[in-house]
C-alpha cells in the first residue's frame, strides 16, 4: 500500500486502531483520497509502527471504545508525541455513537476524543473528526459481541464513505502547507 513519492512529494503516513476492522476501511478511504491528491501515503496499524520521521504528517484514525479512543492509539500518540508537536497531526475516530450524526452526539464524541488526548496536551491536531462505523459480528470476538449486544440494541454499517473521503481531501492543504519547525 506504499506509493513511492517524489522527492517534493509530501509523506503522509495513516495510522489506525481498530477492533473490527471498520476503521481500518475509513483509513483506507483517507489513504485513497490523500494519495489522488498528490501525496505519497502509507497505512499501518498503530501497533505496527516503528518510525514516524520520515513521514511530513501523520493522520490517526481509531475506534471509539469505552468512550476513549483505543489503547493503542494514546500509545502511538505519547510515544510520538516530541515528533509530533512539530508535523501537522489530523485525528478521526470511528464509533456507533456517530450512527446519528447530529451536533449533540458530535459534541459527546468530541469530549470523549479530547479527554483521551489529555495525556499529550502539547498536541495541537490541525483537524478531529468522527465518523459512524459499523457493528459487524462476524469481525468480533465472543467476548465483544456480547459487549455489543448489552450496549447497543441495534447492528449495521452507519458508515459515510462520501463523508470520509470529503474530510481527507478537506484536510490535505493543511498536512501539506505546515511547515515543519
Amino acid at each position: 500500500m506504499t506509493e513511492s513519492p517524489s522527492p517534493t512529494t509530501k509523506r503522509i503516513l495513516v495510522v489506525y486502531a481498530t477492533r473490527g476492522g471498520t476503521t481500518r476501511d475509513l483509513a483506507e478511504q483517507v489513504a485513497e483520497s490523500l494519495r489522488a491528491n498528490g501525496s505519497g501515503v502509507e497505512i499501518l496499524a498503530a501497533k505496527k509502527v516503528r518510525d514516524i520521521t520520515p513521514y511530513d504528517a501523520v493522520v490517526l484514525g481509531s475506534a471509539i471504545y469505552f468512550r476513549q479512543l483505543m489503547p493503542q492509539a494514546v500509545r502511538f500518540l505519547e510515544q510520538n508525541a516530541s515528533y509530533l508537536t512539530t508535523h501537522p497531526i489530523a485525528i478521526f475516530s470511528v464509533g456507533a455513537q456517530m450512527r446519528k450524526n447530529v451536533t449533540k452526539n458530535h459534541a459527546v464524541v468530541d469530549r470523549w476524543v479530547r479527554g483521551s488526548l489529555k495525556g499529550v496536551p502539547q498536541l495541537q491536531p490541525v483537524a478531529i473528526e468522527h465518523f459512524a462505523g459499523a457493528i459487524q459480528f462476524k469481525r468480533l470476538n465472543l467476548l465483544w459481541r456480547l459487549l455489543v449486544l448489552i450496549t447497543f440494541s441495534e447492528l449495521g454499517d452507519w458508515r459515510n464513505l462520501k463523508a470520509v473521503q470529503d474530510w481527507a481531501n478537506r484536510i490535505y492543504p493543511q498536512l501539506i502547507n505546515r511547515p515543519n519547525t
